[in-house]
């Protein structure tokens, strides 16, 4: 029986070592039938380092017609900064129509650091002043994630395609060639990594 056994296992192996070399062959082939080639993809992702932390201060204003609404919004606003000793960024304003009430006009003010710390501590200090006023709103703390060098995570990518292609040629018992092309696929970024996928293609010694 244990005879029976190791031939069904032999069996097996053989057959698995048939399909990795015609798996291999077919690589070859779809890239040029002349020449022995092997293609690869490679990735890479790295994480997005953080640029800034921010948050912000939206303040609100009605009235019946656009002229007093933009006065009442002033008049927040300059008692607000009045009272805060850190600098911000304004945004545009948005006015919307509340009819037959009137308008409602919105202001953001952004505050921004590079520090944790100092803008937990400014959010504080504008929150004890905030907090006095109607209509007055600050969100919480948001982190800004800066760009990474593309060029350094394309060459990651392509190490690692380098490292698959060599491992595949030596399990066949072949040596890796000079590389023949990359392609590159998009870059992929979200708020918190990058990542890109390369496609490459090596000689076959």
């Amino acid at each position: 029986m244990k005879k029976m056994y190791d031939i069904v296992i032999a069996i097996i192996l053989a057959f698995g070592a048939i399909i990795s070399v015609a798996i291999f062959s077919n690589t070859i082939d779809k890239l040029n039938k002349k020449n022995q080639v092997v293609i690869v993809k490679g990735y890479a992702q790295v994480d997005r380092p953080v640029e800034e932390y921010n948050f912000v201060m939206s303040i609100k204003s009605k009235a019946k017609d656009v002229s007093s609404v933009y006065n009442a919004l002033y008049e927040k606003e300059d008692r607000i900064s009045a009272n805060i000793d850190y600098k911000y960024t304004k945004e545009d304003v948005d006015l919307e129509a509340l009819s037959p009430q009137g308008y409602e006009l919105t202001c953001n003010y952004i505050f921004h650091s590079d520090k944790l710390e100092d803008i937990k501590k400014i959010r504080e200090e504008v929150n004890k002043i905030s907090v006095q006023y109607k209509d007055v709103e600050l969100n919480d703390i948001q982190e800004v994630y800066a760009d990474v060098d593309e060029n350094d995570l394309i060459n990651q990518a392509i190490k690692d395609a380098k490292k698959k292609a060599y491992i595949l040629v030596k399990e066949n018992k072949k040596s890796l060639g000079s590389l023949i092309k990359i392609k590159q696929d998009k870059i992929i970024k979200n708020d918190k990594i990058v990542s890109v996928t390369v496609t490459v293609t090596y000689e076959i010694n």
